[in-house]
């Protein structure tokens, strides 16, 4: 017998192809991704829907301070929101407080402030609590004046300056 063929017929026989422990890491790294890649994805889809719903009652806040700015405006938001006779029990008591919130009303930007800015506090008294069919939106103006307005389905019940 040569010397080569006793060193062949007893060495283990090696297969080609990659390792076990190789393809389990593999699959673990791509179920990893796929998590993360399904977490970032509702992340995203939740800031998205919430800054849409934000835009919404920064536009119905804009609207309404608008309004206030006039007794005209003031006399169709009465008009058009039955729910404020709840603290308002009538037109001439709504424009009463309507004139005395005027001088406190200060600029309102057109748009809402960034995420950004309201997760670092530089919003200044920007906030929204929302419940099942309520909201109730808080601002604070540069002037002092904080303007509270409350929703119920859609309708202001509430509006008051402290």
């Amino acid at each position: 017998m040569m010397a080569s063929d006793w060193k062949d017929a007893d060495g283990p026989v090696r297969k080609a192809g990659t390792p076990l422990w190789t393809k389990i890491l593999a699959g673990c790294g791509l179920a990893l991704l796929l998590l993360l890649g399904t977490c970032g994805g509702l992340l995203w889809w939740g800031i998205q829907r919430g800054s849409a719903a934000m835009d919404q009652v920064w536009a119905e806040m804009v609207r309404d301070v608008e309004a206030l700015r006039t007794e005209a405006g003031a006399r169709r938001l009465y008009h058009e929101n039955p729910g404020l006779a709840r603290n308002y029990p009538t037109e001439e008591d709504f424009l009463k407080a309507s004139v005395a919130w005027r001088d406190r009303l200060g600029e309102i930007p057109p748009q809402r402030p960034t995420l950004r800015e309201l997760f670092q506090g530089k919003a200044g008294g920007f906030s929204i609590h929302s419940g099942n069919e309520q909201r109730r939106v808080t601002y604070r103006f540069p002037k002092g004046g904080r303007l509270i307005l409350e929703w119920e389905r859609d309708s202001l019940v509430d509006l008051r300056m402290e």
